[in-house]
């Protein structure tokens, strides 16, 4: 796999893979990425044709796709902190 470009993009960080069969979109934002595969073909095989498919509707689908999955990993590290303070064992009371 190698990198095929990156695609300029004001919130996230949008970098073209491709293999000889596929192609890779990653959107990359903050600790969260997404990861969208094709299959290369006549009318899906370069980086300019990769620009074309990322119109608005699908960028603003990824958005809320990433701004779940950080709502998602932020929950699981609450729920963890939480845990973590729960098993921790009191300090001795020294008089």
């Amino acid at each position: 796999m190698r990198i095929l470009g990156y695609i300029e993009h004001p919130i996230f960080k949008i970098t073209v893979f491709k293999t000889d069969t596929r192609l890779a979109v990653q959107f990359e934002d903050g600790l969260c990425e997404l990861t969208y595969r094709y299959r290369t073909g006549p009318n899906l095989e370069d980086l300019a044709s990769v620009k074309k498919l990322l119109d608005a509707p699908f960028l603003a689908a990824v958005a809320q796709q990433l701004k779940q999955m950080q709502t998602v990993q932020h929950d699981a590290l609450e729920r963890y902190a939480k845990l973590i303070a729960e098993e921790e064992e009191p300090f001795e009371e020294i008089i």
